[in-house]
Order: C-alpha cells, then sequence, then structure tokens
C-alpha cells in the first residue's frame, strides 16, 4: 500500500525521502550526489509481506514491523528485558500475575508528520490481544500465549467471548493472569508480534494497522522494490542522535547487495553470498579496499539432526551416540563452513542462552563410536540397514559431510534431497527417520529448545518431531518453566542439557554466526544475537 506523499510538510528530510520516491519507481538508484545526511540505506534479502506486527515472524516482517510498533517490553542487544510502553511490572501470585503501568505521555502515529494521533491506553493493549487471540486472526501469536493465558484457548476456539486473563481495571494498568506460572512470559511478551496497535485503527471493518507508537513511521512502500520509514518526531523518548530517513531496498541476490555496499549506495547488508566469504573474511583487506567494516557474532540459530526415535534403528540410544561421536564438528566449521559458525558439540541451545558451558560435551571420538556399534550388535555396521539422511539442496554438502563420518564407521548412507517444504512435511508427518534441520530461537529464553522434546509437544501437533519421551526429562522440564532465572533454574537447565546429550535425541552440529558488513557513513549501531532484534533507532552516522 502507498501513502501519499503530498500530505506531509515539505521539511528538508522530507524532501530527501521524496527524492527516494522517485529513484524507486524509475528503478534506479540514488548516486553519490544525493544529500544522505540523516539518511540510512539498508538491504533486506527477503520479501516484506506485512507491517502488521500480528504477521511479524520473518526476519523483514519483524525488523520493519518494529521500528513502527512497539510491546510492553523488548530486549537489549543483550537479550535482556527492558521496559518500553509498559514503564514497569510486578510478578505477583508466584508467577501466575503480571500487572503492568503503562507509560505516561505516548501517543500513537497521526496520519501525518506534523500530527499525533491518540493516546496510548490500556484498551489499546486489550484491543490487541483480542485481535491476535481471536479466531478471525490468522497470526502465530496463539501458539505462544494461548498455552498460558487464563480462558485464552476459549477464546481462541470462539467457545467464550470473555478472556478473563486479561484484565484493564483503568487506562494505565493491564494484568495478565496465567493458568500457571510461566517463567519466559516476559520473553514472549518481547516478541514482535506482540507489539501494541491503536483501538481506533482496530475498529475499522478491516484493520490493516499502519501507525503505531515506533520511533519511525511509515512513508511509503513499493512491495519488493523499496520502503521508506521517517523518524517519529512525536515518539516518547529523545531520538536526536537516530537516524531521520531509513532507505530500505529488498535486494534478494547477496552479490549485487555487496556491489552496491562497496560502490557505496547501501550503508549495511546481513549474510553474504559463498563467493564472497574469502573476500569478507580477510576483513583487513577488505578494510583497505573498500572501507568497509565486518561483524562477525553470535547467532541464536543451531544446526542439527534430528532422529526419530520411535523408529528402528533410532530407537537405540547407543546408535545415536555412535552417530554423534563419529562427526568431527570442529572440521566441519573449520574447512567447510569456513568459520562462518561455531561447533555445537554439547547442547542445542546457543551459548548466549545458556547459563554455565558445560565439559560434559561427547567430543569427537571415531573408536568410542566403533566400540558403541558393536556393543549394541551392529559391529562396523554390519546388520543395520542403509541410512537416509533427509536434506535440501543448500545443505547438501553439510549432508555429504556426515555421510563420510558414518561411513566410517562401515555404515551404508544415501542422501535424500527435498525442496523445504516437502522435507518439513516429510519430517512432521513421521516419513523422515533422519534428517538435517535448523532452529531459531523464538525468544530469548533455553525453554524454547528443551520444549523441542516435551512429550506432550509431539509431532505432528507440535514441534517434537524426534517423537522422543522421557518422564524424567519431562518432570524436569515443567519445574524448570515454572521456576524464575536464577541459579536453582540454572542447575535444572543443565540437567536437561546432560539427559539430552545422554540420551541424543537430536544431535548438535553448529551454532551459525551472523555476519554483518557495515558501509563508512555508520559510525556504530548494536548487534544482537536475537534474529528477530533490530533498533535503527540506535544507529549512529557519522557526521558530514
Amino acid at each position: 500500500m502507498w501513502t501519499t506523499l503530498q500530505r506531509f510538510p515539505h521539511k528538508p528530510w522530507i524532501r530527501i525521502g521524496i527524492a527516494f520516491g522517485s529513484c524507486a519507481l524509475l528503478g534506479w538508484a540514488c548516486g553519490p550526489a544525493d544529500d544522505l545526511r540523516g539518511v540510512v540505506r539498508l538491504n533486506l534479502g527477503s520479501r516484506l509481506t506485512s507491517i502488521d506486527p500480528a504477521q511479524a515472524t520473518s526476519q523483514s516482517n519483524c525488523w520493519i514491523s518494529s521500528q513502527i510498533f512497539e510491546g510492553l517490553v523488548g530486549l537489549d542487544e543483550h537479550l535482556k528485558i527492558v521496559p518500553r510502553l509498559a514503564k514497569d511490572w510486578t510478578i505477583e501470585d508466584s508467577g501466575r500475575v503480571y500487572r503492568f503501568r503503562l507509560r505516561k505521555g505516548v501517543r500513537f502515529q497521526g496520519d501525518s508528520a506534523g500530527r499525533v494521533g491518540p493516546p496510548l491506553r490500556s484498551a489499546d493493549v486489550r484491543l490487541t490481544f483480542r485481535r491476535l487471540l481471536g479466531p478471525d486472526t490468522r497470526s502465530a501469536a496463539p501458539a505462544y500465549f494461548t498455552p498460558h493465558l487464563l480462558g485464552a484457548e476459549a477464546f481462541r476456539t470462539g467457545a467464550s467471548d470473555s478472556l478473563p486473563g486479561l484484565e484493564t481495571p483503568d487506562d494505565s494498568t493491564v494484568i495478565f493472569r496465567l493458568i500457571e506460572p510461566y517463567s519466559p512470559f516476559l520473553q514472549v511478551l518481547a516478541l514482535p508480534l506482540a507489539a501494541i496497535v491503536s483501538e481506533n485503527e482496530l475498529a475499522v471493518e478491516k484493520p490493516d494497522p499502519r501507525r503505531g507508537t515506533g520511533p519511525y513511521r511509515l512513508m511509503w512502500w513499493a512491495d519488493d522494490r523499496r520502503l521508506v520509514l521517517q523518524r517519529n518526531e512525536n515518539y516518547w523518548s529523545a531520538l536526536d542522535s537516530a537516524p531521520q530517513i531509513v532507505d530500505v531496498r529488498f535486494l534478494r541476490d547477496r552479490l549485487i547487495a555487496f556491489t552496491e555496499l562497496k560502490l557505496g549506495r547501501l550503508d549495511f547488508i546481513e549474510g553474504i553470498d559463498p563467493a564472497q566469504t574469502q573476500e569478507v573474511l580477510d576483513s583487513s583487506k577488505l578494510m583497505n579496499q573498500s572501507d568497509l567494516r565486518l561483524y562477525l557474532g553470535p547467532q541464536l540459530t543451531t544446526e542439527y539432526l534430528g532422529f526419530n526415535t520411535g523408529e528402528h534403528p533410532f530407537d537405540q540410544r547407543d546408535i545415536r551416540l555412535a552417530l554423534r561421536l563419529s562427526i568431527n564438528r570442529r572440521q566441519l566449521c573449520t574447512e567447510l563452513l569456513q568459520q562462518l559458525a561455531d561447533p555445537a558439540e554439547y547442547s542445542l541451545i546457543p551459548p548466549a542462552l545458556r547459563a554455565t558451558d558445560s565439559t560434559e560435551a561427547p567430543a569427537y571420538d571415531l573408536r568410542k563410536a566403533r566400540q558403541l556399534l558393536a556393543a549394541a550388535g551392529f559391529p562396523n555396521g554390519a546388520g543395520l540397514p542403509e541410512l537416509k539422511l533427509w536434506t535440501t539442496a543448500a545443505h547438501r554438502s553439510t549432508a555429504q559431510f556426515i555421510q563420510f563420518a558414518w561411513q566410517q564407521l562401515g555404515l551404508r548412507v544415501r542422501i535424500e534431497v527435498l525442496e523445504g517444504a516437502a522435507l518439513r512435511e516429510a519430517i512432521y508427518q513421521g516419513q523422515a527417520q533422519c534428517w538435517r534441520a535448523s532452529w531459531i530461537a523464538d525468544y530469548a529464553d533455553a525453554e524454547n529448545y528443551h520444549s523441542l522434546f516435551w512429550s506432550r509437544n509431539l509431532a505432528p501437533d507440535g514441534p517434537n518431531t524426534t517423537r522422543f519421551q522421557d518422564p524424567i526429562f519431562d518432570r524436569l522440564f515443567e519445574q524448570y518453566r515454572r521456576l524464575p532465572p536464577g541459579p536453582q533454574q540454572a542447575r535444572l537447565g543443565q540437567q536437561l542439557d546432560s539427559l539430552l546429550a545422554a540420551q541424543s535425541p537430536a544431535l548438535p552440529l553448529y551454532y551459525y554466526k551472523t555476519v554483518r558488513l557495515i558501509g563508512p557513513r555508520i559510525a556504530s549501531m548494536p548487534h544482537s544475537p536475537m534474529n528477530l532484534w533490530f533498533r535503527i533507532d540506535r544507529i549512529r552516522l557519522r557526521e558530514v
């Protein structure tokens, strides 16, 4: 949808945005002659389908909607919960009640740069969540809130019109009531899809939220070509040092995006094409030639192998452990992935979400792997059927690395390559017995990863695609998610990790790293391991 430019006051930075609009309409890239003061230019490598927070699940949707809309709480770059629209909160009744006080003076964006919208009230929060959880909204939000919020299941199915788990006793107070204590609740509230939209916008017949309370407002959006954001001068917090205009392009070809960055037509890109890897990793050469900076940091994404623990031969723990011990992850990360990932020798949970680093990692040990196979009754793989390793074309080389490793045990291994959607369907329906997968953290809590092995989450209705069932794990996990963060919860988390390492229903391979290239116009910008976290208002540009 386009936003009419003519209704904006003709301030200098608005004229910059209009110039960008002309470039986008004609298919041009704005050249170095343009006045770029206060403008930051970035690329999103995937399609933006919506700026509606209710649809904020992909990285592009989250990145853009998070600039326009905000939730009650948010995350900082260190994955800590910070206040946003809520000034403060208290946790009561042993973790079953969350009481929030809204900030005063917060207003929604108006229909033009010079106007302000209505003030934020608790009614906006109430209607936002009724919309998110109602039967008519197609959003991922119910998966995160319905199991925990009192009365949400009946509301979701249409069995009840009331939502007793959400109370708004006055204009500045919001109360959430949970069925039972759930320690990641604040992390879930920090999800971009939980951002608050205006009651006024939701009142129209076909609501399509465009104006939030965030640091930026939408100027215009031309589908897959260009999007321009403008700084919200009525934002509740100071934005004096933030970029005034955000010019977003949607170049899916990473090689083209890299070229545009080197030519000075972009200020920031994330991700690189394999053909660029050596040039990018040689950061000193890159800096000397192009004046670019490389950021290589942790990411909450784990690559792993899943086993269907209900099917032979993956129903035998010793076989799963033997397969785990036969893979040299350090070699995989160094030689095949060119150090763009860190080896995951112990846990599926990335280090940024673990309270402590364990020394119990069952490291690469081919001799012990052979001993385990023999003890299970399959010396040198004799008597075992051919193993099928299911993957996608993009990860064929990783599958081939694993295939070779398992062949050293005497196993016969065949690689099955499927398109992504077909592979997911095969995994959830139990057709695949061994597969390569990734898990990207939805929220910044280890519970998100542990839940993959909870027996209540069995596929196809839940994410437990390994069909792993263990009453001890279930008991510990249920205790873990009820405890507040602290030493006791950390100890339980370590016990869960140890149990999963011993049972190996999934085989951790590596943790992806975030690769970002930053142009010379950016003086500083924050980075976070959370893939969906991005704060443009925290970017600082160099003065020219």
